[in-house]
């Protein structure tokens, strides 16, 4: 770290000053209006330092306008200080709403804006905008649209001076838990975690057909158990990946989809599942470990189709494959594997209901302690200082964009919204099921197209779970649905971030990219459905019911994989590739109650096809 720079000195400074504030709420908790105010000033400001107010490197030109915000942040979260009492007694609605109070709501509504505008781009700007004239204008919009709006004072009270708006759960969230998870990602990288889980994937897979691209999956997938975060997955894996699977005969446009793909899904996996999935908790009251089991059958079905459909494409088509010089490992893995015990810790207190908060702060002491094993991995003060500085850039561009969406929220809810929407929606499908889940689907992807995760699940939560549940989806069903296609949002064209970020590292075309993951997604698409009609797959319920659920959906991943790599046992004929697909949908997607019998004697038919053609062919050839 150059000291010499007095920009990256103030901004680290600013850092260690944040997270002293985040650990000493720890043991000195305050008061909500405090603690999510504070939080909010800290990343603003720095939001206006690391992120210029032109496009630019990190340390770029720090012009007067980032000074101002600067300063108008700190002044936002000694503004809340200085107040709490008053703040905090005030009567909502009755009390009167000070000069102060309007100055104060309409410059952090300005702050939010240009803060989501840095951060994550205009997609989500443009929402906030609609929102804010959707709140002011609301009696002259037309149809079910239409409501009395919001005056200055009421749109001070709800987004500025209550914990139903910009300081409401998304924030709260952000402050007790993401600050801390995203802290530990960042450790965890700078100790040389992220390098192990490349390695080790590389390891294990190393020698087997499309190893290069296999490696991809099993790496994503273990970073993604601590990162959260489809770009961070990207930057991280992706940059020794990517240039590996080309070696080995992807083009760039297949290897940078891969990866997108493949960082995607690690959103899905727990224990660290991203900010939707805390906020998830949140809004359901239940622990957050149970958020976690639920998802851990789906996030499994999610990498082993992308797997299998890797496998069988890289049998029918020969590339992918690493040469010995390719799959050697320059550190070997298993003296490090001590990395690993703050995870397996992490994984332990979770699932044993442990304080969330607590959870994540021993394990960030643990990773501290374990990394002094070796010179290689040792967090050493200035290792550890960058470790915090790009831990605190990353929670930066996550508190901010969850801090704006409380903007959306609390118009949401004065306006009525999300009933309104939710009747709209039940009289344009007729009261259908099947066409409702699709048009939930469709929403969840337009609506997410450009936004980070989080922001496209709340929408989604806002807009779709209510009709969802009112079709008789259990609320932890009906959300998940929500959450795993606000996932997928980040690999569907036109707009697709976790390619925009692998198609950079790839160098090849974002289009291409976001075509090529998108395609290997496909399947991702039905998996939802499986734990919409059997609670089984999210661990509830029986373990008979479980056990079926899982082995069906097992076969129909099986199955598509063969349908899209058109292969099994061998190259298969078009029509060949049709009757697995069809039970591939009889498997994973199932409509009919006990369609799946007639699917697993299909499928196994199928097989035992191949298996018999196969090997008559071998003898064929032998003859």
């Amino acid at each position: 770290m150059k000291w010499s720079n007095k920009w990256l000195q103030g901004l680290t400074l600013l850092s260690l000053g944040w997270l002293f504030f985040q650990f000493y709420i720890i043991f000195y908790p305050q008061i909500p209006l405090i603690q999510k105010p504070v939080h909010v000033a800290f990343g603003l400001a720095f939001c206006f330092s690391a992120f210029p107010f032109a496009k630019g490197r990190l340390g770029g030109k720090f012009k007067p306008i980032d000074r101002i915000f600067v300063l108008l942040s700190c002044l936002m979260g000694i503004y809340f200080v200085l107040d709490s009492d008053r703040i905090l007694n005030r009567m909502t609605f009755i009390d009167d709403v000070l000069l102060r109070d309007y100055i104060g709501c309409i410059l952090l509504t300005v702050m939010l804006l240009e803060g989501t505008r840095r951060t994550t781009g205009n997609s989500l700007v443009y929402v906030l905008v609609f929102f804010l004239i959707y709140a002011f204008l609301g009696p002259w919009f037309p149809g079910w649209l239409k409501f009395k709006g919001m005056n200055l004072s009421q749109f001070t009270e709800v987004l500025f001076l209550s914990d139903n708006g910009i300081f409401g759960i998304p924030t709260g969230v952000s402050v007790d838990y993401l600050f801390y998870f995203v802290l530990f990602g960042s450790l965890f990288g700078a100790s040389g975690g992220g390098q192990l889980f490349t390695d080790l994937g590389l390891k294990v897979v190393s020698k087997t057909k499309g190893g290069a691209a296999k490696a991809s999956v099993i790496s994503s997938a273990l970073f993604g158990m601590i990162s959260g975060s489809a770009v961070a997955n990207v930057t991280v894996d992706g940059i020794f990946t990517i240039p590996l699977m080309k070696k080995s005969g992807y083009s760039g446009a297949e290897a940078g989809g891969i990866e997108a793909i493949t960082s995607t899904g690690g959103q899905l996996m727990p224990p660290v599942m991203g900010a939707g999935a805390f906020i998830m908790a949140e809004i359901l009251g239940v622990p957050y470990f149970d958020i976690a089991k639920a998802a851990a059958l789906p996030a499994v079905a999610f990498y082993l189709s992308l797997f299998l459909i890797i496998d069988f494409k890289a049998r029918l088509t020969g590339i992918g494959n690493l040469s010995a010089e390719e799959a050697q490992i320059k550190t070997r893995v298993l003296p490090r594997l001590y990395l690993l015990l703050p995870v397996i810790l992490l994984i332990y207190f979770i699932a044993n209901d442990y304080s969330v908060t607590w959870a994540i702060v021993w394990t960030i002491v643990a990773l501290v302690g374990v990394s002094l094993f070796r010179k290689e991995t040792r967090l050493t003060p200035s290792r550890f200082i960058e470790g915090c500085l790009d831990g605190v850039k990353q929670v930066t561009g996550v508190a901010v964009p969850i801090a704006a969406i409380g903007i959306i929220i609390g118009v949401t809810v004065q306006s009525g919204l999300a009933m309104k929407f939710s009747s709209m929606l039940m009289e344009i499908t007729g009261g259908n099921t099947i066409l409702t889940y699709l048009m939930v689907i469709l929403g969840c992807i337009v609506l997410g197209m450009g936004l980070p995760t989080v922001a496209a699940y709340m929408i989604g939560a806002i807009l779709f779970v209510p009709p969802l549940i009112t079709f008789g989806l259990t609320p932890l069903a009906a959300h998940l649905f929500v959450f795993y296609y606000s996932i997928l949002s980040m690999v569907t064209p036109p707009v697709a971030l976790a390619a925009y970020a692998a198609a950079g590292l790839a160098k090849e075309s974002v289009s291409k990219t976001g075509w090529a993951a998108f395609r290997l997604s496909l399947v991702c698409f039905l998996i939802p459905f499986v734990f919409i009609y059997d609670q089984g797959m999210l661990l509830k319920g029986p373990l008979d019911g479980i056990i079926i659920a899982s082995f069906t959906t097992v076969l129909g991943i099986v199955a598509w994989a063969a349908f899209m790599a058109g292969y099994f046992m061998g190259p298969l004929i078009l029509l060949e590739r049709f009757l697995f697909l069809l039970a591939s949908l009889g498997l994973i997607a199932p409509t009919v109650a006990g369609i799946w019998i007639p699917s697993i004697i299909f499928f196994f038919l199928l097989a035992g096809w191949r298996f018999f053609k196969t090997r008559l062919k071998v003898e064929g050839e032998k003859g």
